[in-house]
């Protein structure tokens, strides 16, 4: 269940979760972790749907710097405009370039 919670949350392909798994020890071929994926994912979200916050279609990015630990950083922010909910931040040490 591990591998397909990382599959959907972080942006990992089937073979990295292969050699995460194994560096574990444990052998888990990438094919299998997709099949768990087809299988579970659904049940998971289904369960988790109800205790995610909505989020509108229209939505803002924020972008400013801060400084850390004597560094500046690049600091973005998605907010939702109708509810005020963050929907993603991103904390980079260069700018975002496009």
């Amino acid at each position: 269940m591990v591998n397909v919670r990382w599959y959907l949350r972080y942006s990992l392909i089937y073979r990295d979760l292969e050699e995460i798994i194994l560096e574990r020890g444990l052998k888990v071929y990438h094919s299998t972790i997709c099949r768990w994926v087809h299988k579970y994912a659904p049940e998971i979200d289904k369960r988790t749907r109800p205790y995610l916050k909505p989020i509108r279609d229209s939505w803002r990015v924020d972008e400013t710097y801060v400084k850390l630990k004597g560094e500046w950083k690049y600091l973005y922010r998605a907010v939702d405009i109708a509810l005020r909910n963050y929907v993603r931040t991103l904390l980079k040490a260069e700018t975002y370039e496009q």
